[in-house]
């Protein structure tokens, strides 16, 4: 029997350090929020939201290639519960930031079409998520939910750039709170519980699949940010 639990803080150490651009210290949105224009910072905020209408999907994908570890199925479907508004009074996660984006943003997240790189970055990670190879799509999911953990701060900081350009009262973010703050707490319990339930089907002869699924999504990720960053930083200010 491993120690998955070390194991797997292990890669996140790893991953924080190979790639810097998914922390708040060091993402390279946060580290140019202050020289992006209004619109610019509002493309950042319409391109995550992209992101943000594929994860749910993303995770269905994921649940449904893990039947044969239902332990491990069961925890990604709670999470997706979750996200469809178990605890939110039935109103899912997503309908939260859409109106709370459109009403006080004044931002309409609905027919956004993609950048080329965010294109590229959504067809990677769909195909992640329906890898065959289950240690290698269970190290990508523990990835998924780990990161966004920290990528909820990251977009708050994004989200306060914008409003602050904008001279948008941040007290009037009332949904737009609600949807980042709840998250901020959602996804570490979401994180935490996919590892232990993980945890009865790794062992040393699988557990490099794990790593490999993990840090290619974090990989993914990664260089999405620093795509993003570049080329919303060439558009028209």
């Amino acid at each position: 029997m491993i120690r998955f639990n070390e194991k797997i803080s292990s890669l996140k150490a790893e991953s924080k350090n190979t790639f810097p651009a998914l922390t708040v210290e060091k993402n390279p949105v946060v580290l140019s929020i202050d020289k992006l224009s209004f619109n610019q910072n509002k493309r950042i905020i319409e391109q995550y939201s992209i992101f943000s209408n594929e994860a749910i999907h993303m995770l269905l994908d994921g649940m449904i290639r893990t039947y044969k570890w239902p332990i491990f199925f069961r925890e990604i479907q709670e999470n997706i519960e979750e996200e469809m508004g178990k605890f939110t009074n039935s109103v899912p996660h997503l309908e939260i930031m859409r109106v709370g984006y459109s009403q006080e943003l004044g931002i309409d997240t609905e027919n956004l079409v993609p950048i080329r790189e965010t294109e590229l970055f959504i067809s990677r990670m769909r195909k992640i998520f329906r890898s065959k190879d289950l240690p290698f799509l269970c190290g990508a999911l523990i990835a998924f939910e780990g990161i966004a953990i920290e990528e909820f701060e990251i977009l708050d900081k994004i989200i306060i750039g914008f409003c602050k350009k904008g001279e948008i009262p941040l007290d009037s973010l009332d949904l737009t709170r609600s949807y980042i703050d709840g998250h901020k707490d959602f996804e570490i319990g979401h994180e935490s519980h996919l590892i232990e339930s993980a945890s009865s089907y790794i062992e040393e002869n699988n557990f490099e699949h794990v790593r490999d699924g993990y840090m290619n999504l974090c990989m993914i990720i990664s260089n999405w940010w620093i795509n993003l960053e570049k080329e919303i930083k060439k558009s028209e200010t």
